[in-house]
């Protein structure tokens, strides 16, 4: 399975069931694929959550030590397996590790993961937004308490939906481990490698070192991309913390140094014509 087709199903789910809100009510989406929730305060704090069938019942069994967000992520997550059809590698149980940790990420679990985020910030609700506001830092912050999801995922959600120059950097341990460039972005060709450092004098680098929960800095775009396109482009990022894993954010912002360099884009590309709006009719409110 690609993950073209996990979004699509993901949004058939949404456009079925109606979902034209947000906080998405993802007890109703369990609800509708025959599980039931059971909040237990038993698990052990590396437990985030599984599924057992009890006297004919499918449960999701949520671990609630946990935040309120990453309960609602591993619903989904564990909804993900039932309508994706995909194994679950986690075993009987699924860890915070294997939920929050990108080192030992089977592409089974990865593929549940966008599942997850695509409901959990849809792309009807988010993309409006992506024109309303700049991708900063408490721009994220406030997102992610209206979606009742991670800034993780919210940021990636934003940067995947935004017509501008942006690229969402997850790093762990210094580490980068997932890179999400905009439609824009992505056709400006400005590739930032996987599995690298994270440069030095970034704002990501900056915060892992010193323990700032948010820092940003002005750039020059070779500083994160080795591709010709970079020295074409300034680049404005803003980086959060995520102590608990040693990961950063960064939210990357490019600008053409030359604008007469600047390819010209649209917002039409393969993955929109692959992966269209659930509906162009429907009023879809913001909120």
């Amino acid at each position: 399975m690609n993950p073209v087709t996990v979004i699509s199903k993901a949004r058939a789910l949404l456009h079925d069931m109606g979902i034209d809100r947000y906080p998405v009510d993802v007890e109703a989406i369990a609800n509708q694929q025959g599980f039931q929730i059971k909040i237990s305060d038993q698990l052990t704090p590396k437990e985030a959550g599984y599924v057992v069938n009890v006297a004919g019942k499918q449960l999701i069994i949520v671990n609630g030590n946990d935040r309120p967000y990453r309960q609602r992520f591993t619903i989904m997550h564990e909804v993900a397996h039932e309508v994706l059809e995909l194994p679950s590698m986690h075993g009987s149980t699924i860890s915070s590790s294997q939920l929050e940790s990108y080192a030992t990420r089977a592409q089974e679990e990865i593929l549940c993961d966008l599942f997850a985020a695509e409901c959990l910030v849809p792309w009807h609700l988010i993309a409006p937004l992506t024109e309303e506001f700049p991708y900063e830092a408490a721009v994220i912050q406030q997102l992610s308490d209206d979606f009742e999801a991670s800034k993780s995922c919210v940021a990636s959600r934003f940067s995947q939906a935004s017509r501008e120059l942006h690229i969402f950097v997850l790093a762990e341990n210094g580490i980068i481990r997932n890179v999400i460039p905009s439609t824009p972005a992505r056709d400006q060709k400005f590739w930032i490698n996987i599995g690298i450092q994270l440069p030095t004098g970034s704002a990501a680098d900056n915060v892992l070192r010193n323990g700032n929960n948010v820092a940003s800095v002005d750039c020059d775009g070779t500083i994160w991309s080795a591709s010709q396109a970079a020295a074409r482009f300034a680049c404005y990022e803003e980086a959060i913390l995520l102590g608990q894993w040693g990961q950063t954010l960064s939210l990357l912002t490019l600008e053409a140094i030359d604008p007469g360099g600047q390819l010209p884009y649209s917002s039409t590309s393969s993955e929109d014509e692959l992966l269209p709006e659930l509906t162009g009719e429907l009023p879809w409110p913001k909120r």
